[in-house]
């Protein structure tokens, strides 16, 4: 399966279909230069995803920690964790797979007591977020040969072939345990992830208007300090990060799918100040607005 838009709902979840019926379990390539933005933009999962970049060079980011990998180099991303990817140069030809699936996978496979000791402690570990999968070892290539081995029985469409897949999820599990952490209890905050899907929600909704921390606080019901704590906590970036990566998306693509001018766009996305507005869309883009509508449409 070939992915140029990763499905991601207003909670910045990534609503990608299983692909077997029956199996929680997903594989596609995803390439950036399809993207109308250019890049996959921020998102999470309940799933654990593992992802092998096929061509190019891709910058991915997870939470506030930055990842440069070329061609042939992955790397594991934990369930709920914030991620984004982006080519390291703008405009050229950048792909990867990712192979997404559900834990549920490996506890049904394993069963309920060996799941507290081999599943459990690893996904519950705050410090077991995410590891890049390099080329310098024998474990790390065949890890990133069993995610291509997945994409290959995928395609084959034979009966019985979800044995295999679920044989090889258990093996790539097996080969990513000796890079993660182990915690003794859930160290990843559950409350701190509520919060801050709550305040996405609210975001979301409310997005194009002027937004106050204060408005934040009362829509979740707590203090505004608590608000900022719980938020930075759960997905690794400020609020006000988060704001301003959203309109800046939305800003985009408003000038993509519409006439409306610059000045018109930028207060649309709730920018008082076009000058302010067209310094944020050169940073995060590295053009200005108009520039980034000519290149699109002249495509």
């Amino acid at each position: 399966m070939q992915v140029t838009q990763i499905p991601i709902d207003c909670n910045l979840q990534e609503t990608t279909h299983h692909v077997t019926e029956g199996i929680p379990l997903a594989i596609y390539r995803t390439y950036l230069e399809r993207n109308v933005l250019g890049y996959v933009g921020w998102h999470w999962h309940n799933e654990l995803q593992y992802c092998l970049v096929t061509s190019g060079e891709i910058d991915f980011r997870v939470e506030d920690n930055y990842l440069r990998l070329k061609t042939g180099e992955g790397f594991f991303v934990n369930s709920r964790v914030l991620h984004m990817a982006r080519p390291t140069i703008p405009q050229t030809s950048n792909s990867y797979i990712c192979l997404n699936f559900s834990p549920k996978i490996l506890v049904s496979s394993v069963g309920a007591e060996l799941s507290q000791r081999l599943v459990h402690p690893f996904i519950s570990a705050s410090a077991s977020k995410y590891f890049s999968i390099k080329t310098d070892n024998s474990s790390s290539n065949q890890l990133l040969k069993n995610i291509e081995a997945i994409e290959e029985i995928q395609k084959e469409k034979k009966i019985g072939n979800e044995i295999k897949l679920i044989s090889l999820v258990l093996e790539i599990w097996h080969q990513t345990l000796p890079f993660l952490k182990t915690s003794s209890k859930n160290d990843r905050n559950d409350r701190a992830f509520a919060v801050s899907q709550q305040i996405i929600t609210f975001l979301e909704v409310n997005i194009t208007e002027s937004i106050s921390l204060k408005e934040i606080s009362l829509a979740v019901n707590l203090s505004r300090e608590e608000c900022c704590r719980l938020f930075k906590e759960a997905l690794g970036i400020t609020i006000s990060s988060y704001i301003l990566k959203k309109r800046m998306d939305l800003a985009a693509q408003m000038l993509l799918s519409s006439n409306r001018t610059v000045e018109g766009v930028g207060r649309s996305c709730g920018f008082n100040s076009t000058s302010y507005f067209i310094k944020n869309f050169k940073n995060t883009f590295g053009q200005t607005p108009l520039s980034f509508l000519k290149q699109y449409r002249g495509r």
